[in-house]
């Protein structure tokens, strides 16, 4: 069940659901644009700065207990001066912890430590595990995190991301198998900053 909201204004007609409001700040983003509050210069009904930026790579992931793989997505402007990147990790099972982990290689691990998914980074990888970095998915089975560009978590601390610098991520999270509890990791993501 989807309720759908419709307006008309200078002759034209939309209709959408009301769940496309992609800032969470209680304001349809179509209503948003007209108020003059964003922009949606692609015309998609979304704000420009929700706009879902870089590419998917090493999936589908492992399907979790949910029976679905997990994803992860990013949304906002990779220009690094801006300093506006949203993750997102969905398709986890509901209330299943996890945080975000990065690296600027690739790489492709099967079953690290235990877990039933792949780890697609290599080299360096840093997590975000820091004061309100780990996550709780909610009752749909997402969780999602704002970045600092500024403050990218290394094994050696923490760095300032450059433009035309590459970055990974991946969503780790808590999930249950008929052997017990383990873990599992979402697709990844390659965002190329400007």
């Amino acid at each position: 069940f989807v309720e759908t909201l419709a307006y008309s204004q200078s002759g034209a007609s939309y209709l959408f659901g009301l769940n496309d409001d992609c800032d969470r700040n209680g304001v349809l983003d179509r209503c948003d644009v007209l108020a003059g509050n964003g922009s949606d210069n692609d015309n998609d009904g979304h704000l420009d700065n929700c706009a879902l930026i870089g590419d998917s790579y090493c999936g589908p992931a492992v399907p979790n207990s949910t029976g679905v793989p997990s994803r992860i997505n990013a949304s906002g402007s990779p220009m690094v001066a801006q300093n506006n990147i949203t993750l997102v990790a969905s398709q986890l099972p509901p209330v299943s912890f996890g945080f975000f982990i990065l690296s600027q290689a690739q790489g492709l691990v099967h079953q690290p430590g235990g877990s039933t998914g792949r780890l697609c980074l290599s080299g360096s990888v840093g997590r975000y595990v820091g004061p309100g970095q780990v996550q709780q998915s909610d009752a749909g089975g997402s969780f999602r995190l704002s970045l600092d560009l500024t403050q990218m978590p290394t094994p050696t601390g923490f760095v300032a991301a450059q433009p035309g610098e590459t970055w990974n991520f991946q969503a780790w999270h808590r999930d249950g198998s008929p052997s017990g509890p383990t873990s599992n990791f979402s697709d990844g993501l390659e965002l190329r900053l400007q």
